[in-house]
């Protein structure tokens, strides 16, 4: 096994003292890293389709005040979401300034 696969199990399953904690927290996790070159309010919107669900797509949005620098978002598909709905399949970050899309990245079976 992995060093790194083991250290980041770890991570994420630190503090939880019972299976049903750790079987909430089993899931796909997504780090994204953007750069904001002016102050601007941003949506960082995240797109993804699971395994059972076929073409349907969920989102998830987290808003960003004055976004400015290097800046680390997470989304998370975890608990109940992935148990009942599979692994996500296919995903796209948008960056969104004033409704529009400014900047974005999607995995290669995004389509």
């Amino acid at each position: 096994q992995n060093p790194a696969i083991q250290f980041e199990r770890s991570r994420v399953n630190y503090g939880a003292l019972t299976l049903e904690e750790q079987k909430q927290r089993e899931g796909t996790y997504f780090d994204f890293f953007w750069r904001a070159r002016r102050p601007a309010d941003i949506t960082v919107r995240f797109e993804y389709r699971q395994a059972k669900l076929g073409n349907d797509v969920r989102a998830q949005e987290t808003f960003i005040p004055q976004a400015h620098g290097t800046i680390k978002t997470t989304f998370n598909v975890i608990g109940d979401a992935y148990l009942w709905d599979g692994p996500v399949t296919a995903w796209r970050c948008l960056l969104i300034e004033n409704n529009r899309i400014v900047g974005f990245t999607q995995s290669y079976l995004w389509k």
